[in-house]
């Protein structure tokens, strides 16, 4: 007989009856198991997505990445940050304005040493603390039209801008990064706002109207400013503002803003020279100008805060009541008093510019359907969503990485590959212990019981070798079996009956 290589092992059934039911039934536990830790390790893959909001990526929460699913963190979502870089233009998740990035610096707390970066590496970090810093228009004249005849459009080559200083929490912590923004625009032109949503953020909607009022206010003030000397009225040619926030709180006090300016007229005998003055409006023949433009600054300032998702107060576009008190403008002798002139007037074109708003989603063409701006708020709001602002990050696109299923089959093949190597390896365990457990009672157990030698019943013989049931015959003699209750030795036996 061919002897081969290999060799199998003899083997005998458990003598627990425990045995069988536990097998069966944990065997289909475990496989339930296997197939819920193998669904989440080998069921999944990271696929790279593009996003807007990195902060929810990273915070969903998949059931097979956590215990006792997995104890591997490969499939947590990630998202790589972006390095904002100075000079790059940016919006906020508010979708207004937009705004430059013109520096990223760090101040040292022992040594006060500012340290400027050349990017910011960000990742949809909040922006708080928002400052600003300053508010200056720049007066520039844009025709030779002589005054009092001209219009706002005189003046269309004036701009404003706004400098902000905003603290963004990173991985290195607190860094400073400074924004400016810019704004020049026509008596209805609102598109310097990535969207006007008068729903969900209608203080971006008023703020936009406000600037725009006071805007073309400004612009018809200076068109119509005569510059008095003598026996002559040059007219005046270039003039600066600037604004910057003062220390109260006091929405309605001139002190709010803190103010310095120039203008220069077309003879140059007024030099660069520059006022600083407690009040605005003190019968100078530019207080109009002065006046016009501390309420466009005021509805500049409210705008970029709540753009920048500061809910800090005063705004005047977060609180109702100061809202309509600019829309009324009350202390402003140009529009409210017997002497106000920036108020609708029969025959005027370019009056509702400065005076008037159109209702919130019409155009009103040829001004029909304006409304006063001082009864605008209470005609609007029942149509507008309430004033406020949310929690503002800069507008960019994220890389991450999320888990994906795979697809069907290729799951199915992974799961069912990775369940038979954890049942085969239960399995192998489960008899190693069920079988230490037995030769502890039996150091014989695992042992054949013909080849043990041991003692056999003859009464069993009969079932475990008929071939000796029958009678003998050798030469001519005849051997009798011997009677049941006698016990040889199994092996013995054999030989015998051979």
């Amino acid at each position: 007989m061919h002897t081969s290589s290999f060799s199998y092992n003899l083997s005998r059934p458990y003598p627990y009856r425990w045995f069988t039911p536990v097998a069966v039934v944990g065997g289909i536990i475990a496989t339930v198991l296997f197939s819920a830790v193998n669904l989440a390790t080998n069921g999944y893959q990271l696929k790279t997505i593009y996003t807007t909001n990195p902060n929810g990526t990273l915070t969903q929460s998949y059931w097979f990445t956590n215990a006792p699913w997995a104890w591997s963190a490969k499939l947590r979502p990630t998202c790589e940050a972006q390095n904002l870089s100075p000079g790059t233009e940016y919006f906020t998740t508010n979708l207004g304005l937009s705004y430059r990035l013109e520096r990223v610096s760090k101040t040292d707390p022992d040594t006060n040493a500012i340290q400027s970066y050349p990017a910011l590496a960000y990742l949809n970090n909040t922006l708080e603390n928002c400052q600003v810093e300053n508010i200056i228009i720049y007066l520039k004249r844009a025709d030779q039209s002589a005054p009092p005849d001209s219009a706002w459009w005189s003046w269309d080559d004036s701009s404003a801008s706004a400098l902000v200083n905003c603290t963004v929490q990173t991985g290195s912590g607190l860094v400073d990064a400074s924004f400016s923004t810019s704004y020049k625009q026509g008596p209805r032109d609102y598109n310097y706002l990535i969207q006007t949503n008068t729903t969900r953020l209608s203080s971006l909607w008023w703020g936009t109207r406000l600037m725009n009022l006071y805007w073309n206010g400004l612009l018809t003030a200076m068109a119509v400013t005569i510059y008095n000397e003598t026996d002559y009225t040059p007219r005046w040619d270039k003039g600066q503002i600037t604004f910057q926030p003062n220390m109260t709180n006091d929405a309605k006090s001139l002190d709010l803003l803190g103010i310095t300016y120039f203008f220069l007229p077309e003879d140059g005998k007024l030099q660069n020279y520059a006022f600083a003055l407690p009040k605005l409006y003190n019968d100078l023949v530019y207080s109009a100008t002065l006046m016009e433009g501390f309420g466009f600054a005021k509805a500049f300032y409210s705008l970029l805060l709540a753009d920048l998702g500061q809910a800090k107060l005063p705004n005047f576009l977060l609180d109702p009541d100061l809202l309509q008190y600019l829309l009324a403008a009350p202390d402003d002798p140009n529009r409210s008093g017997e002497d106000a002139w920036l108020v609708p007037k029969e025959d005027c074109q370019q009056c509702p510019s400065y005076s008037e708003l159109c209702p919130p989603n019409k155009t009103c063409p040829n001004d029909v359907g304006v409304v006063p701006a001082n009864e605008s708020y209470n005609a609007f709001k029942d149509t507008m969503g309430p004033l406020g602002t949310f929690n503002a990050t800069m507008f960019s696109q994220y890389v991450c990485s999320i888990p994906q299923k795979k697809d069907t089959n290729t799951m199915l093949l992974s799961v069912v590959l990775a369940d038979l190597v954890f049942l085969s390896a239960l399995w192998s365990l489960f008899q190693l212990v069920t079988s230490w457990l037995l030769r502890r009672s039996d150091p014989n157990a695992d042992a054949c019981e013909r080849c043990l030698g041991e003692a056999v019943p003859l009464a069993d013989l009969d079932n475990r070798y008929p071939e000796a049931s029958a009678p003998i015959t050798n030469k001519g003699l005849t051997l009798t079996r011997p009677s049941s209750t006698s016990i040889f030795d199994g092996e013995s036996t054999r030989s015998l009956l051979r």
